[in-house]
């Protein structure tokens, strides 16, 4: 489709990325960079699509556009009202906007080889708001497919409605690159590997929030991301509920290799599924997880499920859990199952139900980790069920320096285990610090 293109009156050589978590103009009136011919027209853009001249999007039509232009620049000139998609048809697998990129031009064939968004698309801290997508297809969100180069950063998404198979991201379907300074809320429905922010990360995630409801009928689905491939997340922060199947997590379903690095993020969510739950990640495979925290309660209907991940097989240092959690075995308020590597410095409030008769305790439920791996670790939270569950953990090797009260001031005595003031191995300097004296830390 051919895009007629006004370059007058475009000297908008703006650096949007400060704007984010400001707050753009509010009423739908306002032209922002807009003009109002570009508004009233659905191929009309301002600039010339260079880095130093993007074409501004001024209205919905406009945006939909993106998919001609893959390699273009862009910004949002304006807010943008996208009821209007819940009425479109266009290609053969459903209604609603098409996402950019992943696909052909008639939408009828999305692979994970389809033609990526390569540009760079700034929001300028714009909202677009009511985005209806329902695709039969995987690659599902506002951008299907982000490859390679590709910058997305600065708006927000709010009040949408997304559904398609695999790759389902509020956001990004299948992200390769850079996704920052962005907001998600709405609902998220798909099969497999579905999150508010990104189905699929094999990229770069910074400051990125979202409110959502995310429904999976199978597995590895999370609040911002459903599948974090040696992805790196910094500062997301989810809210909200999720429920699939397995490896289901409140910020993420499963955070896989031994380059998936989570940091500085948080989960509000409540998670639900049958196995392999976790309120922050559902199965944290070789990644590496810090000063992070999940306050949300999981609910298993099977076993391997905790408060913070449902499987651990990587590395955890400084984080905490304080929602509730309950499940049938190998249910801990903190981590399910432990396999290995690192669990330190960290604690867990919540308390644990474990319906049959064994292997649940109130930081972790089952773990064959050595000694050493599981250390300097607490929890508060009480544990029922039938049979003889067990208070710190339910079966495995013993930890090192870790301790079950319900007294949190044990916490910092002087000569307890899990906190020595000659030489403490949490860091309250730099990582954590106590609200009050003899109260539960938290991360700065």
């Amino acid at each position: 489709m051919k895009l007629f293109i006004l370059t007058a009156l475009i000297l908008l050589l703006c650096s949007c990325k400060e704007n984010y978590h400001i707050t753009a103009p509010s009423s739908v009136e306002d032209l922002g960079k807009c003009t109002q011919e570009a508004v009233d027209s659905p191929t009309f853009l301002l600039g010339d699509g260079s880095a130093g001249d993007p074409y501004i999007i001024c209205n919905i039509d406009q945006l939909q556009l993106v998919n001609s232009g893959l390699t273009d620049h862009y910004q949002l000139g304006k807010n943008i009202d996208a009821t209007i998609t819940s009425t479109w048809t266009t290609g053969t697998t459903g209604t609603g906007f098409i996402p950019i990129g992943g696909c052909n031009a008639g939408y009828t064939n999305c692979t994970s080889s389809g033609a990526a968004f390569t540009g760079s698309f700034d929001g300028c801290g714009y909202t677009i708001n009511n985005l209806f997508i329902n695709r039969t297809r995987g690659a599902v969100g506002l951008f299907g497919k982000a490859g390679a180069s590709s910058v997305i950063t600065n708006f927000r998404v709010t009040n949408a409605n997304i559904t398609g198979v695999d790759d389902v991201g509020g956001l990004v379907a299948r992200l390769y690159d850079q996704l920052s300074e962005a907001y998600f809320s709405g609902t998220i429905n798909g099969t497999r590997r579905a999150g508010g922010a990104a189905g699929f990360s094999d990229g770069t995630i910074t400051n990125v929030d979202t409110n959502v409801t995310v429904t999976c009928t199978n597995d590895r689905c999370g609040g911002a991301v459903g599948h974090n491939y040696n992805g790196s997340i910094t500062n997301a922060n989810a809210r909200g509920s999720v429920s699939g199947t397995s490896l289901i997590g409140g910020l993420v379903g499963q955070a896989y290799g031994f380059g998936s690095n989570i940091t500085t993020s948080s989960s509000s969510v409540n998670v639900s599924g049958t196995q392999a739950i976790g309120g922050f990640v559902g199965y944290n495979y070789f990644g590496t997880i810090t000063n992070s925290f999940a306050t949300g309660n999981v609910t298993a209907t099977t076993f391997n499920a905790g408060g913070f991940t449902g499987i651990n097989y990587g590395h955890i240092r400084d984080t905490y859990a304080t929602g509730n959690v309950v499940g049938t075995t190998s249910i801990g308020g903190h981590t399910g199952y432990g396999q290995g590597y690192t669990t330190a410095r960290s604690f867990a409030t919540g308390n644990v139900t474990g319906t049959a008769a064994a292997s649940n305790g109130a930081f972790v439920g089952d773990t064959d980790y050595s000694s050493i791996n599981l250390k300097d670790s607490f929890a508060t939270g009480s544990v029922a069920g039938p049979g003889a569950p067990g208070s710190f953990q339910g079966a495995g090797a013993a930890p090192t320096n870790s301790h079950w009260s319900t007294t949190v001031s044990d916490f910092y005595a002087p000569t307890h285990p899990v906190y020595n003031s000659a030489a403490p191995a949490w860091d309250f300097s730099t990582v954590w610090f106590s609200p009050a004296p003899g109260t539960l830390p938290v991360l700065r």
